[in-house]
């Protein structure tokens, strides 16, 4: 009957998967006393199937939560890990339905699945030293509005998540500066340690831009972006920890030395220019710590450096203007 309304050729894939996608099939198949919970070693269960289905298949995906319902009321198991294995039985992927509803573009299931006691900080094992999560699926996703997926992280760190996961990465997603500014601090507020290392002993500012949040942008972009991620979070939280002091203080070592070194000559003269501009650049980021910062809460190279250069890089970009 189903495949009757649908169309005439049900062998054909769209329109028998999408047949099979009707919830009438679901409620069918659970009055019929179907386990919900079954699975085989190449079959995940009917809620991971749902899910992953998303990604896979493009189908009509309306369903989608009426499904998810009815397999929840059903008995469905929302922390059930499953493990798809190779044809030997050792280990392939594994998921579990609240990151796989992370990972994919419908937020409303990632709720519901919260709302129906999901395991905020279910372990997915990836190898042997390094696992992934829901939350760390949710800040990856490189499909979401960042505005509506804030709001749900923010909820599962409310629920209980926890903010000390491996590094997060971006995939290749070009975030604004001040999304990834807002997400370290959402992480920070929840308890994130900044000392704690992972296992390549890297410390949260370590393994955060420009090791984490940009990884996959040109190198460029990232070698201007990344340092004023930190800057923002550490100035506007007064963290001094988090100040990304062996990129600032080299990269203005470095633009001194350019401009002092290049000829002022009529030949020279937009090779000078430029060098100004990037020591003005590096500069104004060494101002904005002193501004913030007192110098007993700055470390000892930033102090020696700020007093033996001071006077003398201001009297250079003054001289650049006049």
């Amino acid at each position: 009957m189903l495949l009757s309304l649908r169309g005439d050729n049900p062998i054909g894939d769209d329109l028998y998967l999408r047949a099979m996608y009707d919830t009438r099939v679901f409620q069918l198949l659970l009055q019929c006393r179907a386990d919900v919970n079954s699975y085989t070693r190449n079959a995940p269960p009917l809620l991971h199937r749902v899910l992953e289905l998303r990604r896979r298949i493009r189908i009509d995906h309306s369903n989608d939560n009426i499904i998810v319902r009815i397999l929840l009321d059903a008995g469905a198991d929302m922390d059930r890990l499953w493990i798809r294995c190779h044809s030997d039985g050792t280990p392939h992927r594994a998921s579990l339905p609240l990151a796989l509803a992370a990972a994919g573009v419908d937020l409303d299931l990632v709720t519901m699945l919260i709302e129906a006691g999901a395991d905020v900080n279910g372990h997915e094992p990836m190898s042997r030293r390094s696992y992934t999560r829901p939350l760390i699926h949710l800040v990856e996703n490189p499909n979401l509005s960042f505005g509506r997926q804030f709001q749900v992280i923010c909820k599962l760190l409310e629920l209980g998540a926890d903010p000390n996961v491996r590094a997060i990465h971006y995939h290749g997603r070009r975030p604004a500066l001040l999304d990834i500014v807002l997400m370290i601090g959402l992480l920070i507020d929840h308890g994130a340690d900044l000392e704690q290392l992972d296992h390549h002993g890297r410390n949260f500012a370590q393994r955060h831009p420009p090791n984490g949040f940009l990884w996959g942008i040109d190198n460029v972009l990232e070698e201007r972006r990344s340092p004023r991620i930190l800057m923002k979070v550490a100035l506007d939280r007064k963290l001094p920890g988090l100040l990304p002091v062996k990129y600032i203080l080299p990269k203005t070592e470095a633009a001194l030395h350019k401009l002092q070194t290049t000829p002022e000559t009529r030949e020279n003269k937009a090779a000078v220019t430029e060098a100004g501009k990037e020591l003005k650049d590096c500069w104004g980021l060494c101002r904005s710590i002193y501004d913030t910062f007192t110098l007993d809460q700055l470390p000892v190279e930033l102090r020696c450096f700020w007093g033996e250069n001071h006077d003398h890089i201001e009297r250079l970009l003054a001289s650049l203007t006049d």
